[in-house]
């Protein structure tokens, strides 16, 4: 995957580093799709999900199901908000 830019990230440990950023990337959920550039973690790092990707196709965390659920307000597609 080819690098498009470096980006300083912030841990919740307070830590910074520089990390390279790739894409771009799709990334499917339950038939949602959203493409964006990724932060590329360290060998063996686990992926991870962010809010942005989440509200991009509208999904919900359900930490008791342990899964991604669509907002009961739009359970077939995504609904975006435009202001």
């Amino acid at each position: 995957m080819p690098e498009v830019r470096k980006a300083v990230v912030k841990y919740a440990d307070e830590r910074t580093e520089e990390r390279s950023v790739a894409g771009p990337v799709t990334v499917r959920v339950d038939g949602r799709a959203a493409t964006v550039d990724c932060i590329v973690g360290p060998p063996n790092s686990e992926p991870s999900l962010g809010h942005v990707v989440l509200e991009i196709m509208d999904l919900l965390v359900d930490p008791l199901q342990q899964k991604l659920t669509p907002r009961p307000e739009s359970p077939f597609l995504p609904e975006l908000k435009l202001k």
